[in-house]
């Protein structure tokens, strides 16, 4: 008698979760209003500081930055171009994160894709179908993982069950509170002199105070986490405005004054012992619910600004996630509840981000897989804003270098598979 042994459409694979630097700059146009999409020069290795308080130490990786005298508020070098200083003003670097940390609760492939167009209002109730998704990681409590550059992590404690079949489409949710931790140096490009850079004070405007070569995510003078939001700023001060989110002081004003300045600067010595998380909450993906005059006063706060959606680039009107450098993908994105399914209707209750992301390219499990890994692209994964102003308040504004924050960005997925026939290959 022969007997036949009945193959399961769904099998058992390992799951791994890693973050990788991708060769390939990938940018986020339609996600942060303002956003400058700049890659700046920086020291190679082997470099040290030649004078200064930190005279010796290690400058790898520092920001390269070039004063051209008084008027001139174009410090900083595109990597494209390390030595023309052609950049500045109110613009910012994107540069890869050395913590970035997210809190995971879905993760599942589609078959169809699972975008439904959305009302461009505050009062949407059209998000996606995921009736055509095998969710393949669920964790109502959430789960936090800290990504590290090139670093793998194991997002599953045992192996996972994943349907065979071909996937277009796959989603994401995560809190909508996004961590990192991150210390960044800065060094002057002509002699490898230190760079001062003006961080966070806690009441001091003066532009030439707490000033240093090392600016790091850290703590403000009342122990507190530094914790901005993605449309930059809720005012207090305007009609409707709000002074705290999610149990979090925000800061009263745009992040342009050292009193709200979003980390600190000092020495390496000082970023080594005073580093911390620093949290963008994802409060929204409209515009901007703050209205200011050219002062930078609060001249107004609009709820209704507040959007739950970023639809897809198929849908005409409708902003979705796209960039040359990854063609075949795009990405839609809505704001969700705690119960990791209804709505946002507003700040308050946007507590997640669900991710769907399209794919020509699919996704393939086969009886043949063997391994499964989810890669997350980091490089230039943040922003590091430094600005120079036009002179001002007779403190020679131009020729001072001043920080706001580092904002995180959006985060793309890529999935490979191992097989069996490819002598344990990623693919």
């Amino acid at each position: 008698m022969k007997y036949f042994q009945k193959i399961n459409l769904t099998k058992s694979i390992s799951f791994i979760l890693t973050l990788v630097t991708f060769s390939f700059i990938i940018n986020f146009s339609l996600i942060s209003d303002g956003h400058s999409y700049i890659v700046c020069a920086t020291a190679p290795a082997g470099t040290t500081y030649s004078s200064g308080t930190d005279s010796g130490k290690n400058a790898e990786g520092a920001i390269l930055v070039q004063d051209d005298g008084s008027g001139d508020i174009t410090s900083f070098a595109l990597a494209t171009s390390p030595t023309v200083f052609d950049q500045g003003g109110g613009q910012s670097c994107d540069i890869t994160p050395d913590q970035y940390k997210l809190v995971f609760y879905r993760i599942g492939l589609c078959t169809e894709n699972p975008f439904r167009e959305p009302n461009d209002t505050n009062t949407n109730t059209i998000k996606p179908d995921l009736s055509s998704c095998n969710t393949i990681f669920d964790d109502t409590s959430g789960k936090e993982v800290i990504l590290l550059p090139d670093g793998e992590v194991d997002l599953f404690d045992k192996p996972a069950l994943i349907p065979v079949g071909s996937f277009n489409y796959s989603y994401l949710i995560v809190s909508n509170h996004v961590s990192v931790k991150h210390t960044q140096k800065f060094i002057t490009a002509a002699d490898n002199s230190p760079a001062l850079v003006k961080g966070y004070h806690p009441t001091s405007q003066v532009k030439t105070l707490d000033r240093g070569t090392v600016c790091y995510t850290g703590q403000d003078n009342s122990g507190n986490p530094f914790v901005d939001t993605y449309s930059w700023e809720i005012d207090s001060s305007a009609v409707g405005g709000i002074s705290s989110l999610h149990g979090h002081d925000l800061p009263k004003r745009f992040p342009g004054t050292p009193k709200h300045t979003r980390y600190r600067c000092g020495t390496i010595n000082q970023a080594a012992a005073g580093l911390d998380w620093a949290t963008t909450i994802v409060n929204t993906i409209g515009d901007r619910l703050v209205q200011r005059d050219s002062n930078g006063n609060a001249t107004g706060f609009t709820a209704s600004n507040f959007r739950n959606s970023l639809g897809s680039c198929s849908s005409t009107g409708i902003l979705c996630v796209i960039n040359s450098n990854l063609p075949g993908v795009s990405q839609s994105y809505n704001l969700l509840k705690t119960d990791n399914s209804t709505l946002a209707t507003d700040m308050d209750t946007a507590r997640r981000i669900l991710l769907i992301q399209s794919n020509d390219n699919p996704t393939k499990i086969s009886e043949d897989t063997v391994g499964f890994k989810i890669r997350f692209k980091t490089d230039n994964a943040i922003s590091v804003r430094v600005y120079q102003e036009v002179d001002g308040g007779g403190e020679n504004r131009d020729e001072i270098l001043h920080g706001s924050k580092f904002q995180t960005d959006a985060i793309w997925l890529d999935f490979q598979t191992k097989t069996r026939r490819t002598r344990g290959a990623w693919r």
